[in-house]
């Protein structure tokens, strides 16, 4: 699992946490009775109340605002994925800033990464402008939630030579 923390700077308040399945190309994605235990034990160990169904329908989102996966890469700004949107519809969708942040077991230790990101919640029949922000962010990953019935899965672009990046 992966988290949207909204806000945009480490030091900004966390009062909302979205939780989300992000799919790893080692272990796939996780299914939904892993995800609620995982939410089970946060909630036990934190205190916080889950709001579920706040979101429903559509997909959730969050392509990142750093060109590709590296640290010091060029940022975008959260107004340019808004532009995006808007050329798709004025209406159908929210877009906030948030911090994206995920930890990954690799080799026996944690390997947290976090990047400030654009969290969108779409209308599915706005998934292309969604696509073609991502893409003006030079994201080379990011993944879909699909609300209603809960598939996700992740859109990668591909180097030359057509290995996924």
């Amino acid at each position: 699992m992966a988290a949207f923390l909204p806000g945009e700077a480490d030091d900004d308040p966390v009062d909302e946490v979205v939780l989300y399945r992000d799919p790893s190309r080692t272990h796939g994605t996780p299914d939904t009775s892993a995800c609620d235990a995982a939410v089970r034990q946060l909630v036990t160990a934190t205190g916080w109340t889950p709001a579920a169904g706040q979101a429903n329908g559509g997909v959730l989102v969050g392509p990142g605002l750093r060109e590709g996966d590296a640290v010091g890469a060029p940022e975008h700004s959260p107004l340019e994925v808004i532009g995006r949107l808007r050329t798709g519809s004025a209406t159908g969708w929210c877009c906030r800033t948030s911090r994206l942040v995920s930890a990954r077991l690799v080799d026996g230790a944690v390997r947290w990464y976090a990047e400030v990101s654009a969290v969108v919640h779409a209308e599915v029949r706005l998934l292309p402008a969604v696509e073609t922000a991502a893409l003006s962010c030079a994201q080379h990953r990011y993944v879909v939630t699909h609300l209603t019935h809960q598939p996700t899965y992740v859109f990668q672009q591909c180097v030359s030579g057509g290995l996924p990046y």
